[in-house]
């Protein structure tokens, strides 16, 4: 019998050899230059290799591993059997543009200094090399009659923006060069040449998708069947849809009551939304963004420090600083950790991305408006301490690549949506409802993504418009980023799991404590919790429980 070690250490190196990206983007820097081969043959091999590796998984009896070795053993039988599902059921191979426009993502290249920067400009142009090829196969594999125009809608937006800044990219790319690292001009010239040939492939990528618009007739609707096998092959999430939307909206009316009554404590006379435009008007300048950002997380840290809500790893805090001008399409405010296995470029970087010079005097208001003290205060939390940044600094003290690799969509983002609302449970600006409220329309945003994804993919009747409504009346929002917010759940299928994964932490906090009685420690719970990556949430509770009842809402 194949030893459990051999085993993952195989999947791990076809797994790599697949998806060269991700490895790529996880540390793994001897990846550079490559682009996934996407050709329908292997594919399948590497379908036929996942199929073998879970058959060897089989014959491991986990009860004869050791407790690091048997969380290493689920998190690779989840993690084969997510990809199966993801190839045999989803087919987003052949039934989803958005597949393949990760492939025009190139940041890495020019953000993370893994390397000198015109090595990395040398690795992008043979990146680019391939792209003609890869998207020629892109084209190939897409069967349009399977095809919804949701999801290639978003691939065409996406396309678009990628065209436009690779239009520049010249210039982006000389954006990072410094007084003691320059492109060379024969690198330059050799990206020029690449860009063009991207750009071609991009454009005729993007030509088949419009030209195809009309004939894309297939649903964005998962189905049940389908949505709860997402759920439980992929979150291992095996209880009944209608348990957990029924717990989704007895969240989301809870948060919603405590909403309102944090705004009756300012004025109970006053409108909820006149009272959030005010707190809106309070923010920092651009020229003060960074500034008082930064400053704001050495207070977060210190109050944790100070509370014992989890363990700070590090002294090492992440450099506040301009979104670079690459990313500001994509971002507003965001943590940048290095990649789970890297080993050259550790520099951590939390964007603010600041309005942008040309827009009127009335828009860089009203973008300014989104970093109002009190929204930015638990935006960092979320982001930064004691959400996705301490996160990784707890994720990279484990010897464990499975955990630092393969960690569960709904414990990353379910994890960074808990601690705001835990921080304040702890006392963190507990007698602010200024704060409160902020924080509370982030969470009823993510309660009603949950509300919108199951009824999305379960109710043939359930529309945008009804969709947008609902982000209009709980979350208190125009009607502009309502419509944004509903659209986004016809083809993000798994945007329910950050109110999903709070809810699973917080039943598992619930439980831990009962457990634990009058030797229950906040501090010992975050600091167990985090110790294991990022575990789909069902199979923590066996490792973190004495006694798992199974019960995991």
């Amino acid at each position: 019998m194949t030893e459990f070690s051999d085993i993952k250490e195989e999947f791990l190196r076809g797994w790599a050899s697949y998806n060269p990206t991700s490895a790529f983007s996880a540390g793994r820097r001897e990846y550079a230059g490559l682009v996934p081969d996407k050709r329908k043959a292997v594919g399948e091999a590497y379908k036929e290799f996942l199929k073998i590796k879970l058959e060897e998984l089989k014959l491991v009896n986990p009860k004869n591993l050791n407790s690091d070795e048997k969380m290493d053993y689920y998190l690779l039988e989840n993690k084969i059997d997510a990809d199966l599902f993801i190839i045999n059921e989803m087919k987003s191979d052949s039934e989803n543009p958005l597949t393949y426009t990760d492939a025009a993502f190139i940041f890495d290249y020019l953000m993370k200094a893994y390397a000198p920067l015109d090595q990395r400009m040398r690795e992008l142009v043979v990146y680019l090399n391939q792209l003609s090829d890869y998207y020629d196969v892109a084209i190939s594999n897409l069967d349009v009659e399977k095809i919804d125009k949701e999801n290639a809608s978003m691939a065409i937006s996406m396309m678009k923006g990628m065209i436009q800044f690779f239009e520049n990219l010249e210039d982006e790319c000389k954006f990072f060069e410094t007084e003691e690292e320059k492109i060379t001009k024969e690198t330059l010239e050799k990206l020029t040449e690449s860009k063009g040939l991207a750009l071609a492939a991009f454009n005729k990528y993007l030509k088949f998708i419009e030209d195809n618009l009309d004939n894309f007739k297939a649903s964005f609707r998962l189905g049940k069947q389908r949505y709860s096998d997402m759920l439980r092959r992929i979150e291992r999430v095996d209880i009944p849809i209608e348990k957990i939307l029924e717990a989704g909206k007895k969240n989301l009316e809870h948060n919603y009551s405590e909403f309102i009554k944090a705004a009756t404590q300012i004025d109970q006379n006053r409108d909820p939304m006149d009272i959030l435009d005010k707190i809106k008007k309070d923010h920092p300048t651009a020229e003060n963004l960074v500034k008082e950002t930064q400053a704001m997380l050495e207070d977060i840290k210190l109050f944790l420090k100070k509370s014992k809500f989890v363990s700070v790893p590090s002294e090492v805090m992440p450099t506040v600083i301009y979104t670079p001008k690459p990313f500001r399409e994509w971002a507003f405010a965001a943590m940048d950790s290095p990649g789970a296995l890297e080993k050259r470029a550790t520099e951590s970087y939390y964007y603010v991305t600041p309005p942008n010079e040309k827009w009127t005097k009335e828009e860089q208001e009203e973008w300014l408006q989104m970093f109002n003290y009190n929204e930015l205060i638990d935006i960092s939390v979320h982001e930064v301490f004691p959400g996705h940044y301490l996160h990784h600094l707890h994720n990279q003290r484990s010897s464990s690549v499975m955990a630092k690799l393969f960690g569960a969509y709904h414990f990353w983002e379910g994890y960074a949506l808990y601690v705001e609302e835990a921080m304040y449970q702890d006392g963190f600006h507990k007698d602010d409802p200024k704060y409160r409220m902020m924080q509370l329309i982030e969470t009823l945003i993510r309660n009603v993504r949950l509300v919108c994804s199951i009824r999305f993919h379960t109710e043939e009747n359930f529309n945008v418009e009804e969709a947008t409504q609902l982000f209009m009346d709980k979350c208190f929002m125009g009607k502009k980023p309502s419509e944004s917010e509903a659209k986004r759940g016809t083809y993000d299928w798994g945007y329910l799991n950050y109110a999903l994964g709070k809810l699973m932490i917080e039943k598992l906090k619930e439980d831990y404590k009962k457990e634990k009685g009058s030797n229950y420690s906040e501090l010992e719970f975050h600091d167990n919790l985090l110790s294991f990556g990022a575990p789909p949430i069902p199979i923590l509770r066996k490792f973190m429980l004495e006694n798992d009842s199974g019960e995991i809402l």
